[in-house]
């Protein structure tokens, strides 16, 4: 029996996600780089995607069906660091696709000094163009500056866990874990952990992951929403005090994508007169724009953007017949 270990461990999470998960797992067939396992975690799935699982681990030697009751994402996503066997861990989410390639391009950066590499992506928006977001070249950040980044308010789409090679032996058992009962900023959350448990993070000119982009403020209802803004709350408040012990400057860097995320969310609560969420966000909402715009550390340029951001979602609602003010 051969025990060699795999190159590369791949893990997804799988829960009712239909016909993609066949697209994704072809995917991963196909790399031209071929020493990986696969470990699809089931997290209760029934019917279509449990069977296409199960077929795709009776066909092929190197991909393991791991069963699991529902207990969600986070949970499925440790039981897939537990099982892993390979000197590199890879998330993939069963909505994406990879480029054929995307293995042998990874590993060919890679080096004897850093465990953390983050890598590009192609976002696919159904009725828009692909759209390909990667560094120009490889470069090693300290993870401060990731750090910073990540809690900095952009617009960027940042604190994804699919798009980062992680080098597992290299992290001297400090590869963090998902908290479980995170559903909506798990993966976010576990970002900066993983920031945190490195010196340095190196950004790559790669881009091979193809991320299927959906939007789902249009279909959450009102009690996962309320259930986000929840959550949200507990994981800046928990940020901001673990930042409070290394890295104490950003702490205001945290509040103020804090504000930012509940503004956006409280905004298109508001447009779409969703009254029970806005009655359940209204009051922090405020206590968070106070906290903000009295703060002697967000500068005055800072402050007056904020003003203007407000002032324009506040027309723009008006004139949707919206009496409700941010």
């Amino acid at each position: 029996m051969d025990n060699k270990k795999p190159t590369v461990s791949v893990v997804i999470s799988i829960y009712q996600c239909g016909g993609l998960l066949k697209r994704c797992i072809s995917s991963i067939i196909e790399q031209t780089f071929t020493d990986w396992e696969l470990l699809l975690v089931n997290d209760g799935s029934e019917g279509e995607s449990f069977m296409i699982a199960k077929e795709y681990a009776q066909r092929d030697s190197r991909i393991r069906l791991v069963e699991n009751q529902h207990d969600g994402a986070g949970l499925a996503k440790n039981i897939g660091i537990r099982e892993a066997a390979g000197k590199y861990l890879l998330f993939v989410d069963p909505d994406d696709f990879l480029d054929a390639d995307l293995f042998d391009k990874l590993l060919s950066f890679t080096d004897d000094e850093h465990c953390i590499y983050e890598f590009g992506y192609i976002k696919e928006v159904f009725g828009f163009p692909p759209k390909k977001i990667a560094e120009k070249k490889k470069c090693a950040y300290p993870a401060e500056v990731k750090i910073s980044d990540l809690l900095t308010y952009d617009g960027k789409e940042q604190g994804y866990c699919w798009n980062k090679l992680i080098d597992i032996s290299k992290l001297n058992g400090k590869m963090p874990r998902f908290v479980e009962e995170y559903e909506f900023y798990g993966d976010f959350y576990w970002t900066f952990c993983l920031y945190r448990s490195t010196d340095y993070v190196v950004s790559l000119p790669v881009f091979g992951y193809h991320f299927n982009y959906r939007d789902d403020n249009t279909t959450n209802s009102v009690l996962r929403k309320c259930n986000r803004f929840k959550e949200c709350d507990e994981v800046f408040g928990r940020i901001r005090k673990e930042i409070s012990d290394d890295y104490s400057e950003l702490d205001t860097t945290a509040m103020v994508k804090h504000f930012h995320i509940f503004l956006d969310d409280f905004y298109r609560s508001i447009l779409n007169n969703e009254r029970e969420a806005i009655s359940y966000m209204k009051e922090h909402y405020y206590t968070l724009k106070d906290e903000v715009l009295a703060s002697k550390k967000v500068s005055p340029a800072k402050k007056a953007a904020i003003h203007s951001e407000i002032s324009t979602k506040n027309a723009k609602a008006f004139v949707k017949g919206n009496r409700v003010f941010l």
